[in-house]
C-alpha cells in the first residue's frame, strides 16, 4: 500500500541526513546525546512546520514506533517519551481518531482533541 501523501511532503527531495543524524553515542540517556539530538532537530522541525502533510508523517512515525529521525517536526526523544507515557496523539472525540497536529501537541501537554473538536 503506497502512501500518496508522501508526494506532497516538503522533504521528498531532501537528503535523509537532515532528518536522521548519524552521530552515535553509547548511552542515549547521556546529556551529550540529548544535545546532539536537539541540535540536529531544530532545523528539521522548522522545516516540517511548513509542510502540508506533517500530521500524516507524524502519525506514521507513531504507528510504526520509529526510534530514529524527525517525523512531522518531532524528534525521536520526544516521540519515545510520549509513547512511554501513553500520550494521546489521536483525537479522543467520539469516532474521530484524526491525528492531532504535532506542533499543537508540543505546545499543549493536555490537548487530546483535533482542532475541529476543540471549538
Amino acid at each position: 500500500m503506497t502512501e500518496r501523501w508522501r508526494e506532497a511532503a516538503r522533504c521528498r527531495d531532501e537528503g535523509l541526513v537532515l532528518f536522521f543524524p548519524r552521530e552515535q553515542h553509547e548511552d542515549e540517556a547521556d546529556a551529550d546525546y540529548r544535545e546532539v539530538v536537539h541540535r540536529h532537530t531544530e532545523f528539521p522541525a522548522s522545516f516540517c512546520r511548513r509542510c502540508p502533510v506533517r500530521e500524516e508523517c507524524f502519525a506514521l512515525s507513531m504507528k510504526k514506533r520509529a526510534t530514529e529521525g524527525v517525523f512531522g517536526g518531532v524528534n525521536q526523544v520526544i516521540r519515545q517519551r510520549w509513547l512511554k507515557a501513553g500520550r494521546k496523539w489521536r483525537c479522543q472525540a467520539d469516532g474521530c481518531g484524526k491525528t492531532i497536529d504535532p506542533f499543537t501537541l508540543l505546545s499543549d501537554p493536555d490537548i487530546d482533541r483535533c482542532e475541529e473538536h476543540r471549538a
